[in-house]
C-alpha cells in the first residue's frame, strides 16, 4: 500500500511533543497503525504508575504475542508497590488512562507520558535481563492483523484512500514529589 508517514517534534522547556501521522496515498483502503517506542533507564528505585482496563497475556515461549485477554480494575494502579527489577514484561495493556508516570526518587525527577486518543493501547517492555523499560503507546494490540473479533480500540485501523491517522505523545519532566 502506498502511504506517507510523518513525525514532528516540538520541544519547549520540560515538554517534548511528538506527532505521528500516516496517510493513505493509494486508491484502496489499507490497514494502518501507529506506535512510538521510547526507552527509559530502569533504576533500582524507579516507580511506574499505570491504570488500565485489561491486558493481553503472553506465554514465556512466545513473548510479545497475545494469548488471551485478561481484565484489570481500571481504577487500580497496576504497578503500585511492585519492584520493577523483578518484572519481565512484553505486555499490551488495553483501556489505559492514556497517561503513565515514571518516578526516579533518587534522581529527584519524574517523567509523565500522555497520549492522544489515537493510542488506546500501551505495550510495556521491561526485560528482566536489561536495565531498560519501554512505554510504547500504540494504536492497536500486538498481532492485531491475526486476531479475530477485536473491539475497535484494539483492532488495526482501516484508512480509506486519502485517510489519515494522527496521534500525539507528550513527555514532560518534573521534580519528583518529596
Amino acid at each position: 500500500w502506498p502511504y506517507r508517514a510523518r513525525q514532528r517534534f516540538a520541544a519547549r522547556g520540560n515538554r517534548l511533543a511528538i506527532t505521528c501521522e500516516i496517510e493513505n496515498t493509494g486508491r484502496a483502503a489499507m490497514p494502518a497503525g501507529l506506535g512510538l517506542h521510547p526507552y527509559f533507564p530502569r533504576r533500582p528505585d524507579m516507580q511506574l504508575s499505570v491504570r488500565a482496563g485489561g491486558y493481553w497475556r503472553t506465554l514465556p515461549d512466545n513473548p510479545g504475542l497475545p494469548e488471551d485477554w485478561r481484565p484489570l480494575d481500571p481504577e487500580a494502579d497496576f504497578f503500585a508497590g511492585k519492584d520493577l527489577r523483578s518484572q519481565d514484561l512484553d505486555t499490551c495493556f488495553t483501556g489505559w488512562s492514556r497517561q503513565a508516570q515514571l518516578i526516579y526518587p533518587a534522581a529527584g525527577y519524574s517523567i509523565t507520558l500522555t497520549v492522544s486518543a489515537a493510542f488506546p493501547n500501551l505495550v510495556i517492555y521491561c526485560p528482566k535481563d536489561r536495565n531498560v523499560l519501554c512505554l510504547e503507546p500504540v494504536s492497536h494490540v500486538n498481532d492485531a492483523a491475526n486476531l479475530a473479533g477485536l473491539d475497535a480500540a484494539q483492532a488495526m485501523n482501516i484508512l480509506a484512500p486519502g485517510g489519515q491517522l494522527t496521534g500525539e505523545v507528550i513527555l514532560e519532566t518534573a521534580l519528583a514529589p518529596d
